[in-house]
Formats: structure tokens, C-alpha cells, sequence
């Protein structure tokens, strides 16, 4: 889910890290996967989705450049304005200590915060904000 944000296993149009995931269902109301039987017997309703379909009436997938709001523990959420005052209003940070970092992330440095995030609950802290800001 880290990888694709908002997206079912399976619905994207690459996999940046080329991390194969494990493919889920719900069935009935029952988690199921590949490897589970299904009895024959039971009628099934299907809906086909395209997940890479460039049909610009399509809905539901996340199209285009999007912005995210990424914790230190790693939760990653739309961006809210609303959100981002409640949680600066709760760790009782003053507005004005705060500041906007736009981050360029490749493989090697998403592989590098996904181990990062195993040894620290600042995963995120250690990786972007140790190093000086530069405007």
C-alpha cells in the first residue's frame, strides 16, 4: 500500500520498486487470495476493471501529480489543511515553525526509508531532515 498509495493490489500503472504483491479478494465478505478454493457452485457477480485504461471518464484511480502528507511513522494521507493544523494544535508546534520540503525520491532512496522505518520510529526525520535545508 506504501507504494501505491489509494490503489488495490494490481491497479497501477507501474510498480516503482518492482515489489510483486500478494493478490487479495473479498468474497462474500471474506478475505480471500489466489490460492484459495472458491466452490463451483456458487454464482458469482464479476466487474471487469482496466486498471491502466487512459479513459478520461474513467473514476476512482489517482490521475496526475498528487500531493501527500507523510508522518514519521509513516501515514500517508491526502493533504488537509485542516489535518496538518490539528496535528501541529495536538504536538502544541507554534505555525510558524514549520516548513514546506518537496522530496525527490528514486529506488534507492525508498528502499533506504523502508529500512530506515524497521530501526526507527523517525524513519523519516533521520532520512530528509538531518540533512540542512537548502532554498
Amino acid at each position: 500500500m506504501l507504494v501505491n498509495p489509494k490503489l488495490a493490489p494490481d491497479f497501477s500503472y507501474n510498480s516503482l520498486l518492482g515489489i510483486e504483491v500478494a493478490s487479495y479478494y473479498y468474497l462474500d465478505g471474506r478475505l480471500t487470495t489466489d490460492s484459495s478454493l472458491i466452490p463451483s457452485n456458487t454464482p458469482l457477480e464479476s466487474c471487469k476493471i482496466e486498471p491502466t485504461d487512459n479513459d478520461s471518464s474513467a473514476r476512482g484511480f489517482l490521475k496526475g501529480p498528487a500531493s501527500f502528507t507523510v508522518t514519521d511513522n509513516l501515514v500517508i494521507r491526502p493533504i488537509s489543511t485542516i489535518f496538518e493544523l490539528s496535528v501541529l494544535d495536538k504536538l502544541n508546534v507554534p505555525f510558524t515553525d514549520t516548513e514546506n520540503r518537496v522530496v525527490l525520491m528514486g529506488k534507492k532512496e525508498a528502499l533506504s526509508l523502508l529500512v530506515a522505518s524497521f530501526a526507527s520510529d523517525s524513519a523519516l526525520t533521520n532520512a530528509f531532515i538531518s540533512k540542512p535545508y537548502q532554498a
